[in-house]
């Protein structure tokens, strides 16, 4: 019967890293295949207890083969995430070496205390290795948590370049070499094996936060070519409507004496019906937009571009010539906002609007734009949910809301009927 607790308890504790492991899984699962893996979790787990209880009752010891026991379940559980979401194998494989890593690490401290206080051959050295095990899993779960989502979740569904091709071995060949370190039992000797370990757990970490980092410097990079593409594109179009604005000037005098004509002789039929050719052609439309800021009005183009492809009608109006937000942070926020009304008018037939407008008062800008939209609003938890990606919070709005912070500002949304209102506010920091 005590192999069996033991045995249970084990598997228990493995609960704690499944969970951190399903940190790759954010936002890609609907909860008909959540309710699925679940179930297989607990199935690996039942399978997991009854092995170990067989090994139990032949060796009379897990302790042994507890290192080899997290080793397999892992693999397991990574191998199932990797089923239910394919196309993110590799941070799958990145996330399980890093907690796999962490497992390894802590589960050195009672394979260091636990034989210097009494021999691993009773009862009381196998409920005290397993216990300790679990106590400094369950001390540590909330800080690995909390870690892996400040510095590994936001980048996980941004997958536009191949930085995860190289990174995910990074953890597992760490884990694989302490793995092969101690290839018969859990007792650690002396205090350098025991340090090497923690400095492992220590080079984890800096492996994390070296992703935020990298992956931001990326992600800025990114945001930057693509301002310089749409920039390329607006200054190609702004210099064709500055041809085209030539052109109106010379032909102007002609169409002025057309118009002096038809007044003179009264003929408002044939007035009416010149005036209608002037504006069939377009002649005064300008789709080139001037908001006082360079990297803007490219994006601005690209969405004016946009919205003339999908039958949406965009219109704006304010200037963004202003010094203490980053050119960088205001494509951010608009460019995540546009793309959210132009998917939200796509809900609906006809009648597709999107308004932006921006305002500058005693050193704090307003950013409000509005579409419409089926009027259909998917929230979890005060949360409104993405349509592009189940059961989760748009990656978009996650990131106005962070430079909303870093200026002190403030992000509203609010909706009725068939309207949806997004509010921003910024402050100014000129200093």
């Amino acid at each position: 019967m005590f192999e069996v607790v033991i045995s249970i308890i084990q598997s228990i504790i493995l609960i704690l890293s499944i969970l951190l492991k399903t940190i790759s899984l954010k936002g890609m699962l609907n909860n008909k295949k959540r309710n699925s893996l679940v179930i297989l979790y607990i199935l690996v787990l039942v399978l997991n207890s009854i092995i170990l209880t067989l090994i139990f009752i032949e060796k009379g010891t897990i302790i042994t083969f507890i290192k080899y026991d997290v080793l397999i379940v892992g693999i397991l559980i990574t191998f199932l995430n990797s089923l239910f979401v394919r196309k993110r194998w590799k941070e799958h494989i990145f996330i399980a070496g890093i907690t796999m890593l962490c497992e390894y690490v802590i589960l050195g401290v009672p394979g260091y205390l636990i034989p210097k206080i009494m021999p691993l051959d009773n009862i009381y050295a196998y409920t005290s290795f397993i216990m300790m095990y679990g106590l400094m899993i369950l001390i540590c779960y909330f800080p690995l948590k909390l870690m892996l989502n400040k510095t590994i979740a936001p980048y996980l569904q941004i997958d536009k370049n191949k930085y995860w091709n190289i990174l995910w071995i990074i953890p597992s060949i760490i884990c694989i070499a302490l793995y092969i370190q101690h290839p018969y039992d859990e007792n650690i000797e002396n205090g350098f094996e025991f340090l090497s370990r923690i400095l492992m757990g220590i080079a984890m970490i800096i492996v994390c936060f070296s992703v935020v980092s990298d992956k931001k410097s990326l992600l800025e990079k990114q945001i930057l070519l693509e301002q310089i593409s749409n920039s390329k594109i607006y200054y190609s179009n702004l210099q064709a409507k500055i041809e085209e604005s030539r052109k109106i000037k010379h032909d102007l005098k002609h169409l002025l004496l057309g118009i002096t004509q038809y007044i003179e002789t009264d003929d408002k039929r044939r007035l009416e019906e010149f005036c209608y050719d002037i504006k069939q052609n377009q002649l005064f439309s300008d789709n080139v937009p001037y908001t006082g800021n360079v990297a803007v009005d490219g994006l601005l183009h690209s969405y004016l571009c946009k919205a003339a492809v999908s039958n949406i009608d965009f219109k704006y109006t304010g200037k963004l010539n202003i010094i203490g937000i980053s050119d960088m942070d205001l494509c951010v926020i608009l460019g995540n906002a546009l793309d959210n009304a132009f998917t939200g008018c796509m809900t609906i037939p006809e009648n597709r609007k999107v308004t932006l407008v921006t305002q500058i008062e005693q050193e704090t800008l307003f950013i409000n734009i509005k579409n419409n939209f089926d009027g259909i609003i998917d929230k979890k938890d005060n949360v409104i949910l993405s349509r592009k990606r189940e059961n989760s919070e748009g990656i978009g709005l996650k990131s106005i809301k962070s430079i909303c912070d870093k200026y002190q500002g403030t992000m509203e949304i609010k909706w009725e009927n068939d309207t949806f209102i997004i509010l921003i506010i910024l402050k100014i920091d000129k200093n």
